[in-house]
């Protein structure tokens, strides 16, 4: 099993701001589930 990293931040350290990598991936790459690693099934 992978080893899981654990990021603890206060407030002040916390992201303000969020970007989606996945709208901006050309539509021929392949999708995976974050869990599993596996090829989305969609």
């Amino acid at each position: 099993m992978a080893e899981h990293t654990k990021y603890l931040l206060t407030e002040d350290e916390m992201p303000r701001a969020w970007y989606n990598l996945a709208a901006d991936l050309p539509p021929d790459i392949p999708r995976r589930r974050c869990c599993t690693r596996r090829p989305n099934s969609r």
